[in-house]
C-alpha cells in the first residue's frame, strides 16, 4: 500500500509517503517524510523513516510501568524509580529525591517501549505512562522558578521546584513561574545530578 497525496497537490508537492509490504525505495523526491518496512513485510518489528517531522512541543518518551493506578498520574508529574518494586516508577514524594527519572508526558512524538503495554478501548495504556527521555516537556512546579533554573522534586507528590542545592534534577526551566499556586513550566528534560 502506498499513500501519496501528489495526485491532489501535484507531483512536486508530495509531503508524505507510507509503504506497506515493500522495502523502502531508495529515492522518493520531493517527499518530506517517508515511512516503510526495513524488511519488506508488515510482520517485521522494524520501521525505517527518512525525512523531517516538526512539532510545536515534542519529546522522546518511553512507556514505563507505574506502581499506582494510571488514573492517579497526570502529564507534568515528576517520576522516580520505585525502589521497592523493580522496573516500576512512581510519583516523586520528597524534596530533592535521589531516584528521579523524569516527567510524565503527553506530547511524545516518538514513543518507545510499547511491548507489553495493554491498551483500553480508547487506546489509553492501562498500566503505563509516557516518561519523557529527551526534549521539551511541561512539568508541575511550586514556588518561584526563573528561566534556566534546575528543577528537582518537592515534598508535594509529583510536583517540582527550583533546586536551591546540589542533587538530582529532571531538567532546566525554559520559562518562569511566579510561585503561589502549583503551575506548569516548560523544561528541557535532562535528568542528572546537578
Amino acid at each position: 500500500m502506498g499513500i501519496n497525496p501528489s495526485s491532489a497537490l501535484g507531483p512536486s508537492l508530495a509531503k508524505l509517503s507510507v509503504f506497506s509490504n515493500t522495502t523502502m525505495p531508495s529515492v522518493i523526491a520531493p517527499t518530506v517524510l517517508l515511512l516503510g518496512s526495513s524488511d519488506g513485510t508488515t510482520g517485521g518489528s522494524s520501521i525505517r523513516a527518512r525525512g523531517t517531522a516538526s512539532y510545536q512541543i515534542a519529546d522522546l518518551t518511553e512507556y514505563v510501568r507505574i506502581s499506582e493506578g494510571v488514573n492517579t498520574y497526570e502529564p507534568g508529574d515528576i517520576l522516580e524509580i520505585d525502589i521497592n518494586r523493580p522496573d516500576l516508577f512512581k510519583k516523586s514524594d520528597k524534596a530533592y529525591g535521589k531516584k528521579l527519572a523524569g516527567v510524565v508526558s503527553k506530547t511524545g512524538s516518538v514513543i518507545l517501549g510499547e511491548e507489553g503495554v495493554e491498551f483500553d478501548e480508547n487506546f489509553k495504556p492501562k498500566n503505563h505512562v509516557q516518561l519523557a527521555l529527551a526534549g521539551r516537556v511541561l512539568v508541575k512546579v511550586t514556588g518561584p522558578v526563573a528561566i534556566g533554573d534546575a528543577i528537582t522534586s518537592s515534598s508535594i507528590p509529583g510536583v517540582g521546584m527550583k533546586a536551591a542545592k546540589n542533587g538530582r534534577v529532571v531538567g532546566f526551566a525554559l520559562e518562569p513561574h511566579s510561585g503561589g499556586e502549583i503551575g506548569y513550566v516548560k523544561i528541557l528534560i535532562n535528568p542528572h545530578y546537578w
